[in-house]
This record gives C-alpha cells, sequence and structure tokens, in this order.
C-alpha cells in the first residue's frame, strides 16, 4: 500500500513478464478501490490492463469490474468491444439492483433500453458505517410538497445513492444528513433538476408526458396535441395488452 513514483512501470514489467496471478490480481484490486471508491486518479494504461485481463479470458472481481465500467462510461468513443462490455456490465450490475451516478454518463441508446434516462442518481460518499439520510420534496413553480425523509442506499462501500425521477418544471431541493448516536449532521444541500429537452421519436410514458409538458410550457399546442394523441394510443394498447376486457 505504499507508493513509490515508479509504482505503474514497475507492474507493468512484472505484468509483461508473466508475474504471480495473485500479486497481479492483488494490484488490481487496491488500486481499483483507490480509483473507485476513494476517487484516486490513475492513468488509463491501468484501464486497459483490465480490460486486457478479460480479453484473456480472466474474471474480474466486483471492484475491479467497477472501477473498468466507469472508466468505459467515460471515454468518448468506444470499439465495438467495449461497447458489448459497456451493456454486459450493465445488465450484471442492474440484476443485482446496483446503481451509480457514472450511469448517466452512458451512451444513450443504454440509457434508453434499460429504461435509465428518465432516472436522476444522486450520489453522495461517507463513512460506510454510517446511516445517510436524504431530506428532499418536489416542487412545481410555488407549490412545494412538503418534504419526505428517506434512508440512502449503500450501493458499495460508503457511496450511497438516491435515484429520482424529475419531468420538465419541477424541482427537487434536497439536504443530506448522517447519523451518528444521539444527532443528525447536515452535511450537503442542494436541487436537483432534470434535462429540459426531449428526444424525438421517443413513446414511453415518460417522454411523451415530459414533451406535453414542455409544449405547454413553450406554448407550442400542435406539438402537445400530437404527444397527447400518442399518449393516448399507447394508453389504448397497453390496456388491450395488459388488461383485456
Amino acid at each position: 500500500e505504499s507508493y513509490t513514483e515508479y509504482m505503474e512501470q514497475i507492474f507493468q514489467s512484472y505484468n509483461d513478464a508473466m508475474g504471480q496471478e495473485l500479486l497481479i490480481a492483488a494490484y488490481l484490486s487496491h488500486f481499483s478501490y483507490q480509483n473507485f471508491v476513494r476517487e484516486m486518479p490513475i492513468s488509463d494504461g491501468f484501464f486497459r490492463c483490465l480490460g486486457r485481463q478479460l480479453e484473456l479470458g480472466n474474471a474480474l472481481n466486483e471492484i475491479c469490474k467497477l472501477a473498468y465500467f466507469q472508466w468505459l462510461s467515460q471515454l468518448e468513443a468506444h470499439t465495438s468491444k467495449q461497447e458489448q462490455q459497456l451493456e454486459d456490465f450493465l445488465q450484471e450490475f442492474l440484476k443485482r439492483r446496483k446503481y451509480f451516478a457514472f450511469y448517466q454518463k452512458l451512451p444513450s441508446r443504454l440509457l434508453r433500453r434499460y429504461h435509465l434516462h428518465d432516472r436522476m442518481i444522486l450520489e453522495y460518499r461517507s463513512d460506510s458505517a454510517k446511516r445517510v439520510l436524504i431530506d428532499y420534496c418536489y416542487t412545481a413553480g410555488d407549490k412545494p410538497l412538503d418534504y419526505v425523509e428517506e434512508d440512502m442506499e449503500q450501493m458499495y462501500e460508503g457511496i450511497f445513492v438516491k435515484q429520482f425521477v424529475v419531468f420538465f418544471g419541477e424541482e427537487i431541493p434536497y439536504y443530506i444528513k448522517e447519523e451518528s448516536p444521539n444527532r443528525q449532521v447536515i452535511t450537503e444541500s442542494g436541487h436537483i433538476h432534470p434535462a429540459e429537452s426531449v428526444v424525438q421519436g421517443d413513446e414511453s410514458y415518460y417522454d411523451l408526458l415530459n414533451g406535453m409538458m414542455v409544449g405547454y410550457h413553450l406554448k407550442d399546442y400542435q406539438t402537445l396535441a400530437q404527444l397527447y394523441g400518442q399518449y393516448l394510443t399507447l394508453r389504448q394498447q397497453t390496456e388491450e395488452e395488459f388488461w383485456p376486457l
């Protein structure tokens, strides 16, 4: 766990010389943890080494997968192999109900295919032994609702998450508290806003409702009527398929 200026070069030399698999796995796990949990910057060469392990058929443990998955999500362009890796990782962690803020950087095709484009994922990092709570409310114009308090779910060691679905015109003020014996301390506050753009051609309930709200706000009644017609059609199709008379 000590650090030397030439640590990466030493590891690369050791890895190229086909060193002991246990030591290689320990190095990759340690620095994947430092990167993903402690947010320590690491060179792209480290992540290419993780990718090489997959190409060799070597399984990665959970922390190595998370670090590599996050790095892939931040690349501006992907090879076909990397695109498949992104989808494989996303499927795996969604099946395990694991959500992280970096998902929002995934390609839009994946966000829509796995119904993540309507989510805002708020992430907070702290001591894994602490209880973390979030108080929030939805507001639309000058009509705030009552605050709701919930536990933030710990997705990985010290990484707490809360998901929101936010429509156009809504705003979610929130504050986060850490609970320790006999007291609670507010450690963070902010506001969550939705993306104020609608991708044409989408037909989910969320997209259509959000599009109608945008159309009404912009007084684009032609688009509003068109989207409302699509919404009614989708609703009818859903009722016929799932609730037949």
